[in-house]
């Protein structure tokens, strides 16, 4: 499966095929994404008590998992836009470091080979920092340009 310049596995998806249906005014979760969405919800639980407290490696280690078998990277794709889908209707914007967290949660318990950064750039005369996932050297799943981020901290470690 190729990975496209968004981290979209199949371009030709789009997030509300999948993920939240629109039913008369409301949005129902279709019962195959149900258990993912659980999940996802499960790990919303440890950022929001711990992205404030801690380190940003020690905070890192606790949501790396061991992957086994081969790299499964359309279930990350789901977990992608079904992550975006459940972040932006609790918080509308601003996610990058909670959404960055979980999905390097299911990027590594998934076997996909990828790393987490954290970066800041300028903004006038403000700092603004973002943080995002990479696959294969490339911003992976970003609406966004990244390019203007220097990265801060990256995990793992970039090679030598």
């Amino acid at each position: 499966m190729e990975w496209d310049e968004r981290g979209d596995c199949d371009a030709a998806f789009h997030p509300s095929s999948f993920i939240l249906q629109p039913s008369a005014s409301s949005f129902i979760l279709l019962l195959r994404d149900s258990f993912l969405a659980a999940q996802i919800l499960a790990w919303l639980v440890p950022v929001l008590a711990l992205q404030n407290r801690l380190p940003l490696p020690r905070l890192i280690r606790i949501f790396e998992a061991t992957g086994k078998g081969p790299p499964q990277p359309d279930r990350l794709y789901r977990a992608r836009r079904l992550t975006d889908g459940l972040l932006h209707r609790l918080f509308g914007g601003a996610f990058c470091m909670k959404r960055s967290l979980i999905l390097f949660h299911f990027m590594t318990k998934w076997s996909v080979d990828g790393r987490i950064r954290f970066g800041v750039a300028r903004d006038g005369h403000d700092l603004k920092g973002h943080a995002w996932l990479e696959v294969d050297g490339q911003p992976w799943g970003e609406d966004s340009d990244v390019s203007d981020f220097k990265v801060v901290y990256s995990y793992p470690d970039d090679p030598a």
